[in-house]
């Protein structure tokens, strides 16, 4: 259930939008009302890393262009912290088309993730732990308010939203229930943040989004199964990758619209439910007008009754792996080859393609990759190459889908990036820290094959 760059950028600015706004709908309360919630909050994760010993988390998002839903994504994740277990089933649509299934299952024995792509269940074993190993190294939570940093980043919340109040109302039941309620309109919104959601919206939707050979569909094409041959074309002329959403493309007037929130809280003080939407408003280059919103919506249930058994993989496509340390559908030996992207600039009102830019990947083993990065230019633009032009890198897989590179660039100087693999469409992102222009660099690699 991997997104591409571009995507998880978008998703990411809407959940800061969602998460901003509702940590602003916690202050805008009472000094009472605020500090119960928060108290909900670090007494319900208290309860689980100590006391609950089993739960479900049902969770789904729908994102919107004005009406249009363009994403639906649902997760059923259930929890046995008693006998430190869980199990996570995904579904992903994209224009409601299923995109993509995934289930993983862990346990203290070992994993067994599914890859829909080759319809294959990894499994991956735990070996060389003694009998009496501490299984509290493997726990699958652990309390966020217990690291040594939280309380600081609490302060910062505190002080960063400002002193919003009487948008939110605060109703409490017979039963000693809670209901919080509450709504922000633009205006109601700081300007700070409307300033910053519009710099990095603006950066998301001008960034490129390339055809993807393997997984397009001609534009209007309605709904159909990404397993379907038909579906696919080998011309990427006037195509859309039917694994992204139809993202509009977002150019000026950006704010964020409104923000509405729901959270319920149980008579024991445990989080029953959390419901946020978020609405981004902005116009395209021809001056239309699109609302983009997220909806999310989390609930809780089953405490200390839900249940999970190993499956039964009796009859299907079975892989077994030891090392836990990859994912094996993520990183394997099938990343290994050479990935290329164009680099292309405007010359007398056309685009002209000047150079490109060549990953190797060598090498995945043993929880380790190696490889080499280098540019090359036409005659004329050789002042493109600077000293992270060229480099070789080793480093030590410890992540299912980034892994952290560094290197010495041709001045001698320890250069750090990060390598991050798309398993929906095998392209590889390259980010690098450069010092030579004082700013960050990224490219989106697609797999060279060579007939």
């Amino acid at each position: 259930m991997k997104l591409n760059k571009k995507t998880m950028m978008l998703l990411s600015l809407c959940m800061g939008i969602v998460l901003i706004a509702s940590t602003a709908f916690a202050d805008s309360m009472t000094k009472t009302g605020y500090e119960e919630l928060k108290d909900a909050i670090k007494f319900t994760a208290a309860q689980i890393s100590d006391e609950i010993e089993s739960g479900t988390a049902n969770m789904s998002y729908v994102l919107k262009d004005n009406e249009e839903v363009l994403a639906k994504q649902t997760t059923v994740s259930k929890m046995d912290i008693k006998n430190n277990a869980s199990e996570t089933k995904g579904t992903l649509l994209i224009g409601g088309i299923v995109i993509n299934n995934t289930y993983n299952f862990k346990d203290k024995d070992g994993s067994i993730n599914y890859d829909q792509s080759s319809d294959t269940y990894y499994v991956s074993k735990l070996f060389g732990l003694p009998s009496d190993a501490d299984v509290s190294q493997n726990k699958i939570f652990v309390n966020p308010f217990e690291n040594s940093s939280a309380g600081d980043v609490e302060k910062i919340f505190d002080a960063v939203i400002g002193n919003l109040k009487n948008y939110v109302f605060v109703t409490e039941n017979e039963d000693k229930s809670k209901v919080f309620t509450g709504s922000l309109s633009d205006a109601q919104i700081p300007a700070l943040v409307n300033a910053l959601v519009s710099f990095a919206s603006k950066q998301v939707f001008s960034s490129n989004n390339n055809p993807t050979v393997g997984g397009n569909v001609a534009e209007g094409t309605d709904k159909m199964s990404v397993a379907d041959p038909s579906a696919i074309s080998s011309d990427t002329s006037g195509v859309r990758d039917i694994t992204q959403p139809n993202l509009p493309k977002i150019t000026g007037d950006v704010f964020v619209k409104n923000v509405n929130g729901k959270v319920t809280v149980t008579k024991d003080g445990l989080i029953e439910s959390a419901y946020v939407l978020g609405v981004l408003s902005g116009k395209d280059a021809e001056g239309n007008l699109h609302d983009l919103s997220l909806e999310v919506l989390i609930n809780f249930e089953n405490i200390n009754s839900t249940v999970i058994t190993r499956p039964d993989l009796t009859g299907k496509k079975v892989e077994e792996r030891n090392d836990t340390s990859i994912i094996p559908e993520t990183l394997s030996s099938k990343f290994e080859g050479t990935y290329k992207v164009d680099v292309i600039t405007e010359k007398s009102q056309n685009l002209v393609k000047i150079g490109e830019k060549n990953l190797v990947i060598e090498s995945i083993r043993d929880g380790k990759i190696t490889g080499k990065y280098f540019e090359t230019y036409k005659p004329g633009y050789e002042s493109y190459l600077n000293n992270t032009s060229e480099f070789a890198f080793e480093s030590v897989v410890d992540n299912p889908y980034t892994v952290q590179i560094q290197f010495t660039d041709k001045a001698g100087k320890i250069q750090n990036g990060s390598l991050n693999f798309d398993t929906m469409t095998y392209k590889i992102n390259l980010w690098l820290e450069s010092f030579d222009k004082n700013k960050m660099t990224d490219s989106n690699f697609s797999r060279v094959f060579i007939d």
